[in-house]
This record gives structure tokens, C-alpha cells and sequence, in this order.
């Protein structure tokens, strides 16, 4: 099954933010809210739960910024489980719970083979007000 539909084609395809991301922006896009003119210095964005519809193998995260302005960031962090109540921790290519995917194509760590339901964190930051 092929997840990249899944993850930034349908509207209703996140659990909850922190209320610093623009969550209307276009379909596939994510960015900082604006407010006053200035953008929010960071943000999360939580997805709903992505079933694969059976226990499944992992193998590389990829995302595809189209635009990245200097003094932004983009990371994420993955969450894999066998019932949709979770557990839903949260963690890097390295399955530490302190580290994130920052490069554009990166494995997924193993230890998350086996698991039915997937789920991603973003966390988007900025230096400077005036991009995102």
C-alpha cells in the first residue's frame, strides 16, 4: 500500500495542532499561522490515525518540500501500534523518542515492523517572522 496518498492528500487527515499551523492552507502543504504579519516562531501538527489495513514492513520516510526558506525547520517524528488506541509514542529513524526525520528520504526504523497503524508528528520552526 502506497502511504503517500494517505498522508497529505485529504483534508481531514490530522488529529490535532497546537494551534500555530495554518491548517488551511492548500492539500499537501503545511506552513506556520500568520498572525499580525508575523508568523508563529513554531508549531505541531498531530495526523489521525493511517491504517494499513494489515500488520505491515516500513521502510523509509519521505516528504517533499517544495519550498524551504532559510531560517525554517521541518521535522517529524513516527508512531506505529496494533490497535488504533496506540500506545502512540512518538519517535526518530533511530526509534529514540529525542530525535526526528529531517532529511527528505530516510529509513524507518524496523522495530516498527509488524504494526497495522501508522501516525506522524510535524514540528515546523522559524528564525524569522516574516517566512515560514
Amino acid at each position: 500500500m502506497n502511504l503517500e496518498q494517505e498522508f497529505f492528500e485529504e483534508d481531514d487527515r490530522y488529529a490535532e495542532d497546537d494551534g500555530n499551523i495554518n491548517v488551511t492552507t492548500p492539500t499537501g502543504t503545511m506552513q506556520l499561522k500568520q498572525i499580525s504579519g508575523s508568523y508563529m516562531s513554531e508549531g505541531t501538527l498531530t495526523s489521525s490515525i493511517i491504517d494499513t489495513g494489515a500488520a505491515s514492513n516500513y521502510f523509509e520516510f519521505r516528504f517533499l518540500p517544495t519550498v524551504r526558506p532559510p531560517q525554517t525547520d521541518v521535522r517529524f517524528q513516527i508512531a506505529t501500534a496494533n490497535a488504533t488506541s496506540g500506545p502512540w509514542v512518538f519517535r526518530g529513524p533511530d526509534y529514540a523518542t529525542s530525535t526526528y526525520y529531517t532529511a527528505t528520504t530516510t529509513m524507518i526504523h524496523d522495530t516498527h515492523d509488524g504494526d497495522r497503524y501508522v501516525r506522524y508528528k510535524a514540528f515546523l520552526s522559524t528564525a524569522n517572522p516574516a517566512v515560514t
